[in-house]
Protein backbone atom coordinates (compact mmCIF):
# COMPACT_ATOMS: atom_id res chain seq x y z
CA UNK A 1 0.00 0.00 0.00
CA UNK A 2 1.39 3.63 -0.89
CA UNK A 3 -0.05 6.56 0.11
CA UNK A 4 -1.01 8.55 -3.30
CA UNK A 5 -1.80 12.05 -3.30
CA UNK A 6 -5.61 12.31 -0.85
CA UNK A 7 -6.20 8.66 -0.91
CA UNK A 8 -4.30 5.28 -0.91
CA UNK A 9 -3.94 2.89 -3.81
CA UNK A 10 -3.95 -0.55 -2.81
CA UNK A 11 -2.11 -3.71 -5.30
CA UNK A 12 -4.04 -7.04 -4.50
CA UNK A 13 -1.64 -9.92 -4.84
CA UNK A 14 -3.17 -13.48 -4.88
CA UNK A 15 -2.43 -13.35 -1.42
CA UNK A 16 -3.57 -9.86 -0.48
CA UNK A 17 -7.56 -10.63 -0.51
CA UNK A 18 -7.67 -11.28 2.80
CA UNK A 19 -6.03 -7.80 3.71
CA UNK A 20 -7.99 -5.47 1.31
CA UNK A 21 -10.82 -7.09 2.82
CA UNK A 22 -9.41 -6.33 6.46
CA UNK A 23 -8.19 -2.66 5.31
CA UNK A 24 -12.28 -1.99 4.24
CA UNK A 25 -13.40 -3.43 7.04
CA UNK A 26 -11.31 -1.13 8.92
CA UNK A 27 -11.64 1.92 6.42
CA UNK A 28 -15.42 2.02 5.96
CA UNK A 29 -16.20 4.09 8.89
CA UNK A 30 -13.73 6.57 7.15
CA UNK A 31 -15.48 6.25 3.93
CA UNK A 32 -13.08 4.68 2.10
CA UNK A 33 -14.32 2.49 -0.74
CA UNK A 34 -12.65 0.34 -3.38
CA UNK A 35 -12.67 1.67 -6.74
CA UNK A 36 -11.19 0.35 -10.21
CA UNK A 37 -8.61 1.62 -12.84
CA UNK A 38 -11.81 3.53 -15.01
CA UNK A 39 -12.65 5.89 -11.75
CA UNK A 40 -8.99 6.50 -10.98
CA UNK A 41 -8.70 7.69 -14.44
CA UNK A 42 -11.65 9.87 -14.42
CA UNK A 43 -10.52 11.32 -11.55
CA UNK A 44 -6.60 11.77 -12.79
CA UNK A 45 -7.73 12.88 -15.85
CA UNK A 46 -10.52 15.73 -14.07
CA UNK A 47 -7.46 16.92 -12.05
CA UNK A 48 -5.75 17.16 -15.33
CA UNK A 49 -2.80 14.69 -14.34
CA UNK A 50 -1.18 13.13 -17.32
CA UNK A 51 -0.59 9.56 -17.52
CA UNK A 52 3.13 8.15 -18.99
CA UNK A 53 2.82 6.35 -22.09
CA UNK A 54 -0.59 8.25 -22.39
CA UNK A 55 -0.29 11.46 -22.29
CA UNK A 56 3.49 11.50 -21.73
CA UNK A 57 6.19 9.33 -23.92
CA UNK A 58 9.56 10.12 -25.45
CA UNK A 59 7.98 11.85 -28.59
CA UNK A 60 7.16 14.96 -26.28
CA UNK A 61 8.77 16.98 -24.11
CA UNK A 62 8.24 18.36 -20.61
CA UNK A 63 7.77 21.73 -21.92
CA UNK A 64 5.20 20.49 -24.06
CA UNK A 65 3.18 18.80 -22.04
CA UNK A 66 3.17 21.53 -20.11
CA UNK A 67 5.50 20.31 -16.95
CA UNK A 68 8.20 23.24 -16.89
CA UNK A 69 8.01 23.55 -13.51
CA UNK A 70 9.42 19.55 -12.83
CA UNK A 71 12.11 20.85 -14.64
CA UNK A 72 15.37 21.97 -13.07
CA UNK A 73 17.25 24.00 -15.58
CA UNK A 74 18.99 25.56 -13.17
CA UNK A 75 20.77 22.42 -11.64
CA UNK A 76 23.32 21.82 -14.45
CA UNK A 77 23.27 19.05 -17.17
CA UNK A 78 20.84 16.51 -18.04
CA UNK A 79 20.42 14.32 -20.46
CA UNK A 80 17.79 15.96 -22.73
CA UNK A 81 18.96 19.54 -21.81
CA UNK A 82 20.06 20.74 -24.77
CA UNK A 83 16.59 19.71 -26.63
CA UNK A 84 14.75 21.53 -23.94
CA UNK A 85 17.20 24.54 -24.68
CA UNK A 86 16.63 24.68 -28.57
CA UNK A 87 12.10 24.13 -27.91
CA UNK A 88 12.75 27.19 -25.69
CA UNK A 89 14.86 29.03 -28.65
CA UNK A 90 13.12 28.17 -31.26
CA UNK A 91 9.56 27.23 -30.46
CA UNK A 92 7.58 24.52 -29.13
CA UNK A 93 6.27 21.94 -32.18
CA UNK A 94 2.86 21.26 -29.76
CA UNK A 95 1.01 21.66 -26.70
CA UNK A 96 -0.84 19.59 -24.87
CA UNK A 97 -4.36 21.24 -24.07
CA UNK A 98 -7.29 20.39 -21.88
CA UNK A 99 -10.61 20.45 -23.92
CA UNK A 100 -14.18 20.34 -23.00
CA UNK A 101 -16.81 18.97 -25.19
CA UNK A 102 -20.23 21.59 -25.64
CA UNK A 103 -22.42 18.83 -25.29
CA UNK A 104 -23.06 15.86 -22.57
CA UNK A 105 -23.14 12.77 -25.48
CA UNK A 106 -19.64 13.63 -27.13
CA UNK A 107 -17.00 11.87 -25.04
CA UNK A 108 -13.42 11.74 -26.73
CA UNK A 109 -11.50 8.88 -26.65
CA UNK A 110 -7.59 8.38 -27.31
CA UNK A 111 -6.14 8.68 -31.06
CA UNK A 112 -9.19 10.86 -32.17
CA UNK A 113 -8.84 14.21 -34.24
CA UNK A 114 -8.80 17.49 -33.00
CA UNK A 115 -9.48 20.22 -35.93
CA UNK A 116 -10.60 23.84 -36.20
CA UNK A 117 -12.36 24.89 -39.54
CA UNK A 118 -11.37 21.47 -41.15
CA UNK A 119 -7.95 21.78 -40.20
CA UNK A 120 -6.42 19.03 -37.98
CA UNK A 121 -4.20 20.22 -34.69
CA UNK A 122 -4.05 16.88 -33.46
CA UNK A 123 -5.27 13.88 -31.69
CA UNK A 124 -7.12 13.20 -28.38
CA UNK A 125 -4.67 11.23 -26.02
CA UNK A 126 -6.38 11.07 -23.18
CA UNK A 127 -10.28 11.56 -23.00
CA UNK A 128 -13.43 10.34 -20.73
CA UNK A 129 -16.74 11.45 -19.88
CA UNK A 130 -16.60 13.81 -16.36
CA UNK A 131 -19.48 13.42 -14.40
CA UNK A 132 -18.56 16.38 -12.20
CA UNK A 133 -18.80 18.65 -15.16
CA UNK A 134 -21.40 16.26 -17.20
CA UNK A 135 -19.44 16.53 -20.71
CA UNK A 136 -16.38 15.15 -22.10
CA UNK A 137 -12.94 15.81 -21.20
CA UNK A 138 -9.57 15.06 -23.35
CA UNK A 139 -5.82 16.19 -23.20
CA UNK A 140 -4.85 16.65 -26.61
CA UNK A 141 -1.46 17.78 -28.63
CA UNK A 142 -2.44 20.53 -30.67
CA UNK A 143 0.16 22.25 -33.27
CA UNK A 144 0.78 24.40 -34.12
CA UNK A 145 0.83 25.57 -30.19
CA UNK A 146 -0.58 28.67 -30.53
CA UNK A 147 -2.99 27.75 -33.02
CA UNK A 148 -5.40 27.54 -30.45
CA UNK A 149 -5.67 29.13 -26.58
CA UNK A 150 -8.02 28.70 -23.96
CA UNK A 151 -11.41 29.34 -24.88
CA UNK A 152 -11.11 29.01 -27.80
CA UNK A 153 -13.52 26.49 -30.38
CA UNK A 154 -12.27 23.02 -31.52
CA UNK A 155 -14.38 19.90 -33.22
CA UNK A 156 -13.32 16.83 -31.98
CA UNK A 157 -14.06 13.69 -34.34
CA UNK A 158 -15.97 11.42 -32.17
CA UNK A 159 -17.22 8.53 -34.85
CA UNK A 160 -17.30 10.35 -38.13
CA UNK A 161 -19.34 13.35 -36.69
CA UNK A 162 -17.37 16.96 -35.60
CA UNK A 163 -18.03 17.32 -32.04
CA UNK A 164 -17.96 20.87 -30.73
CA UNK A 165 -15.48 21.49 -28.24
CA UNK A 166 -13.55 24.41 -26.34
CA UNK A 167 -9.88 24.36 -25.10
CA UNK A 168 -9.80 25.41 -21.40
CA UNK A 169 -7.63 25.60 -18.42
CA UNK A 170 -6.30 22.91 -16.39
CA UNK A 171 -7.30 22.12 -13.26
CA UNK A 172 -11.00 20.67 -15.68
CA UNK A 173 -12.61 21.29 -12.16
CA UNK A 174 -11.53 22.68 -8.54
CA UNK A 175 -9.82 21.01 -6.16
CA UNK A 176 -12.52 20.18 -4.62
CA UNK A 177 -16.00 20.33 -6.39
CA UNK A 178 -17.32 20.39 -2.79
CA UNK A 179 -15.74 23.26 -2.19
CA UNK A 180 -13.59 21.85 1.05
Amino acid sequence: MSRHHQGLRCGVTEHGNGISAHQLRGGATHGIEPCGLAARDVLRLEMGYPLYGQDLDPAHSPLEAGLERAVAMDKGDFRGRAALERQRREGLPSRLRAIVTDERRNIPRAHQTVSVGGRALGSVTSGTFSPTLGRGIALAYLSPPDAVAPGDAVEIDIRGRAAAARVVDLPFVPRSPRGD
